[in-house]
């Protein structure tokens, strides 16, 4: 069931205790299929810059494959509050889902978004689903196993960060663990929760660009050349 590139509007829907938003309404069985599935234990992430947690799989009728990405807090917070959240305007999840379709549009590769999901209102845990992408693994992995087709897909990277910085939209965590690969070399973009759009200078963003990806490649003893080329190539 791919969704309308038209539909703009997003539909709320509740189904007890959740609260479901997306383009294209889901059936109540639908939702009870998530739903069953939003609070399952979550596995510790296994690679390199791969997050804090592993998404979690679900084939979903009408859908085929998708994950389901849980919202968790970091820094010192999270030895106290791991899952809620506060509500200041738009959730997180909503957030990300929004974006996620704005890129998109923009030509830039990334999963595509089924629907968000949140429990509570003004203190909240959240959830956002995605089409999974099939046969993938990072570039922080791929790239020490293949480095022909790691350049390559970063080549790709490049022009994909480029339409970002065109349109003045910076991800605030992009790094090579954030960037999965298919088996036709595909590089598609995750992760752009917190993703901003309040700086508009491009040489500004382009420093934000390198200097997070610099940063992670010096980190986790990745190699040099992965660093060459996004800074001679990102223009």
């Amino acid at each position: 069931m791919p969704l309308s590139k038209g539909i703009t509007t997003i539909i709320e829907t509740n189904h007890d205790p959740y609260r479901f938003g997306s383009f294209a309404r889901l059936s109540e069985d639908q939702m009870a299929a998530l739903a069953t599935h939003l609070n399952a234990p979550q596995k510790a992430a296994d690679t390199i810059l791969s997050g804090r947690s592993q998404p979690i799989s679900v084939d979903l009728s009408g859908y085929g494959p998708v994950t389901i990405k849980k919202y968790l807090r970091g820094g010192l917070i999270r030895y106290i509050n791991r899952q809620t959240h506060v509500k200041w305007g738009p959730s997180r999840p909503q957030s990300e889902f929004t974006m996620l379709n704005r890129v998109r549009k923009l030509g830039v590769n990334t999963p595509e978004p089924v629907v968000y999901i949140t429990k509570g209102k003004r203190f909240y845990q959240g959830w956002l689903v995605t089409r999974k992408l099939e046969n993938t693994e990072s570039l922080a992995e791929l790239c020490k196993t293949g480095r022909s087709k790691a350049e390559t897909a970063t080549g790709e990277l490049v022009h994909q960060v480029s339409l970002l910085i065109d349109n003045r939209i910076l991800h605030t965590d992009l790094h090579p663990g954030n960037v999965l690969v298919d088996q036709n070399g595909t590089a598609y973009i995750v992760d752009f929760d917190k993703a901003r759009t309040d700086i508009h200078n491009r040489d500004k963003l382009r420093y934000h660009y390198k200097e997070r990806w610099r940063r992670a490649i010096m980190k986790y003893g990745l190699p040099d050349w992965l660093d060459k080329l996004i800074a001679s190539d990102l223009y």
